[in-house]
């Protein structure tokens, strides 16, 4: 299961507690065990409990995410005003 939750954000994980059936997660179980001579039919996650050595790093990823988006953004809406007041200099 940690390779499942590896790349995702804790909100990903967190959501997909009462998910039935999922497709991808289930293929990958499936590819994972198959040498093992399991095989997956049906899947239900009932509870999801993160470990703080996992939960810690899943949060600051979320948190710099979120970080690193608002500052393209500021940054995007700063280049974009130098942009309109030089296309406006530039008509008159």
């Amino acid at each position: 299961m940690r390779v499942l939750i590896r790349g995702k954000t804790h909100l990903e994980v967190y959501n997909i507690k009462g998910t039935t059936n999922t497709a991808a997660m289930k293929q990958f179980l499936n590819d994972m065990f198959r040498n093992k001579g399991l095989e997956f039919l049906d899947i239900i996650i009932t509870e999801v409990t993160l470990p703080d050595e996992i939960k810690l790093p899943l949060d600051l990823k979320a948190q710099f995410g979120s970080l690193n988006e608002m500052e393209r953004e500021k940054y995007n809406f700063e280049m974009k005003k130098i942009d309109d007041q030089e296309e406006l200099e530039a008509l008159r």
